[in-house]
């Protein structure tokens, strides 16, 4: 007999929240990098000094050792926040309410991740690329996020 998880109900619609989340998040961040610091590549190498320490602040280029591994840790960072939205939200909403309540839980659940990345989170554990953004593009990733949760539980919903 098979005992049911209680975040099985959660475990699809964080899947395609997670796979958009991480697609509109790393664009984000590779444009932003255009933008603001040396390289694209930069904020996702610095995401890196989780496991490599402070010397993958220095790094602007693309390279399996930062660039792959920033990104690897970013998606773990979005598949959890994913996992936590899709708790939040429960079951699609099938109302009139559906786009406010995926809007709104979205926006709760990344403005959650950014307090907790900036003001609970040990420095080794920050993500990263807030040394390499200034403050409004780092919040504009944010923000991107949060549309990122809200689009992914609603395709869970027009899936189900």
């Amino acid at each position: 007999m098979r005992i049911p998880s209680p975040l099985a109900p959660a475990v699809a619609p964080a899947l395609g929240s997670t796979a958009v989340a991480t697609a509109t998040t790393t664009a984000s961040l590779l444009w932003f990098g255009k933008r603001h610091a040396r390289t694209p590549w930069a904020p996702l190498d610095a995401v890196s000094h989780i496991a490599w320490g402070d010397r993958a602040f220095v790094r602007d280029e693309l390279d399996v050792q930062h660039t792959l591994v920033g990104f690897v840790l970013n998606l773990g960072a979005v598949a959890w926040w994913s996992t936590l939205h899709a708790l939040v939200v429960g079951r699609p909403m099938r109302t009139r309410y559906a786009i406010p309540f995926a809007l709104a839980s979205g926006a709760a659940v990344a403005a959650t991740a950014y307090v907790f990345d900036f003001k609970v989170a040990p420095k080794r554990f920050t993500p990263g690329f807030e040394w390499k953004l200034p403050r409004r593009p780092l919040r504009k990733v944010y923000a991107v996020l949060a549309a990122s949760f809200a689009a992914g539980s609603l395709l869970a919903r027009a899936w189900r």
